[in-house]
């Protein structure tokens, strides 16, 4: 089974249906959308939700945000593919530090207050610097996937992975009891819940210790380790789309899943088909 970063909002992939996944997945990204735009000194969230994605859209591209993409279904993978190449052109949302520090908001690893410290107290070059080390790590990685997707045990496989035991040997993490109410710890898993009573229990949470622009590729290293470590490697596929390199976690109940969205590569290939089809009519 594969669980988010138990660093931030708790947010999970538990084996449910599809839609509590879906619902789950991407109500986290809207979490991390929200503390950006927060940061970056947008308040009136209830105006700006009631308006539409429009709004939204516009809002983000104001601020220089690109949408990554988080189809994953873990973030380990979402890491691999916050490099695409749609329509022979290449889009990295790690090309720089900037894009870096709003990749890992986005994907939950990175706390905003965290971030904006980054931004205040890196030297120049600095946080371009970890950038270009998070794609080495993201290419070494990808390899290491690919060699071993579709394997059910990767355990012989250790060996190869020494360069990121390295990673987390650097990592300072601590552990904090916190008080939490039954009704927020629903929330925190993905279930909807309006009310805010609820019977008070303690909560154990992990911290970090953020030294420097270096630790920012902590969170990722922890991800990438979470991946080998309880993905099924024969549900990690590549996107059929011709031209697509997106990987993705199976989580389908028949592991049936095809595309890294319906709605873009597989409509193409579906559209591609008909046209093949209607020509081959007389």
């Amino acid at each position: 089974m594969i669980r988010a970063n138990t660093f931030n909002h708790g947010w999970s992939h538990e084996s449910r249906t599809i839609a509590d996944d879906t619902n789950r997945y991407f109500s986290a990204r809207a979490c991390q959308r929200i503390s950006l735009w927060k940061v970056s000194g947008i308040h009136n969230l209830t105006t700006i939700f009631r308006s539409g994605n429009n709004q939204m859209s516009e809002i983000d591209k104001q601020l220089g945000l690109r949408p990554a993409m988080f189809i994953g279904y873990a973030v380990g993978i979402d890491f691999l593919n916050s490099v695409s190449y749609p329509a022979g052109g290449e889009i990295d949302w790690l090309a720089d530090g900037e894009g870096l520090l709003t990749w890992l908001v986005q994907a939950g690893l990175v706390p905003a207050d965290v971030v904006a410290e980054m931004r205040t107290h890196s030297f120049s070059g600095e946080l371009d610097a970890v950038a270009e080390q998070a794609r080495a790590l993201r290419e070494w990685f990808r390899q290491f996937v690919l060699r071993n997707k579709g394997e059910k045990n990767i355990a012989s496989a250790l060996s190869q992975l020494h360069p990121l035991n390295d990673i987390l040997s650097r990592d300072e993490c601590y552990g904090m009891l916190f008080p939490i109410n039954d009704s927020e710890r629903m929330r925190e898993h993905g279930f909807r819940c309006t009310s805010q009573a609820g019977s008070l229990s303690l909560n154990l949470r992990l911290r970090r210790r953020w030294r420097g622009a270096g630790s920012l590729l902590l969170p990722i290293a922890l991800e990438l380790a979470r991946l080998a470590a309880e993905a099924d490697f024969s549900l990690i596929k590549s996107c059929e789309g011709p031209t697509c390199t997106l990987l993705f976690l199976d989580t389908t109940k028949s592991h049936s899943r095809r595309w890294c969205n319906m709605a873009t590569c597989g409509n193409r290939v579906k559209q591609a088909a008909h046209r093949a089809r209607t020509k081959e009519t007389p």
